[in-house]
């Protein structure tokens, strides 16, 4: 199945579709260098600095975040390296929740303990990047999957794949003790998020940290609504086309809103928010 990261929301570079790096071209003029192209994942047309993989789970992302700087490095002057802005955005998660609610008390590779390790030690490799703005997006509901009607036949092929590899968030047969172990662990994570955020830009972090480097959480998706099949794609479980737009704007906004005042809510309806400098200085 075609994975589309010319059109993921964050990092996508395909003409005449809304993403942050489409979006920024059309108020700058220039798309950015980084951008990922395509239908097919791994060729070396696909993706530029797009670094997110498939089926990835958060203890994957330091080994991500380690080939994003070596990348970088490899690519670009030391003159590039040192003075150009860089904008990152990761969100990961999805797939540790998808099983949570298997975890017990000897298996806690899904909990929020062991996500705040993984998520810090990513964080630490980022903050090492000169002048780079890090985007990291809250986690929306996911169990709102269990809530999509997808039609009678639709229904049980989603809920017979969701039943397989996501059984925690909206399977077929997932009881509501299990939506709950997820909805308790997305929230946690979430503060988990929240709290790395406080720490990598604190004045008394004693990491490497690059030049003008911040973190910036942006809540667009905490309380959004997501249970509508039109935003999903077919394997029942990723945003679709749609989807992912909805996600660019939602993300797009915060990053224009003051620190004070980002929204956490986005829907189809949303106006796009221009550009505002006392925002942005905010």
């Amino acid at each position: 199945m075609p994975e589309w990261p010319g059109l993921a929301f964050s990092v996508g570079g395909d003409t005449g579709f809304p993403t942050i790096p489409t979006l920024l071209q059309d108020s700058c003029g220039t798309l950015p260098y980084g951008a990922s192209f395509g239908t097919t994942w791994g060729s070396d047309s696909a993706f530029n600095l797009n670094v997110a993989e498939s089926g990835a789970k958060a203890e994957d992302v330091p080994e991500q975040a380690d080939a994003l700087v070596a990348t970088l490095k490899a690519t670009r002057s030391q003159a590039s390296y040192d003075a150009d802005w860089k904008l990152v955005t990761i969100l990961v998660g999805g797939n540790n929740l998808c099983i949570v609610c298997n975890s017990n008390a000897a298996d806690q590779a899904n909990g929020a303990a062991m996500y705040e390790q993984h998520l810090s030690t990513t964080f630490a490799t980022l903050a090492t990047l000169p002048r780079t703005v890090v985007n990291v997006p809250l986690h929306p509901d996911y169990t709102q999957l269990a809530e999509i009607d997808w039609g009678f036949f639709g229904n049980i092929a989603c809920g017979t794949i969701l039943e397989v590899i996501c059984p925690c968030l909206g399977g077929g047969l997932t009881s509501e003790a299990s939506k709950q172990k997820a909805r308790d662990t997305i929230k946690e994570y979430n503060e988990v998020l929240e709290k790395l955020v406080g720490e990598f830009n604190s004045p008394d972090y004693t990491g490497t940290r690059g030049d003008g480097t911040r973190f910036i959480v942006q809540p667009f998706a905490e309380n959004s609504a997501f249970n509508n099949k039109a935003l999903v794609a077919e394997d029942c479980f990723h945003p679709n086309k749609k989807g992912h737009e909805l996600l660019a704007l939602g993300l797009w906004n915060n990053m224009m809103q003051a620190s004070a005042s980002k929204a956490d809510v986005i829907t189809p309806t949303s106006d796009k928010i221009c550009p505002s400098v006392s925002a942005m200085l905010s």
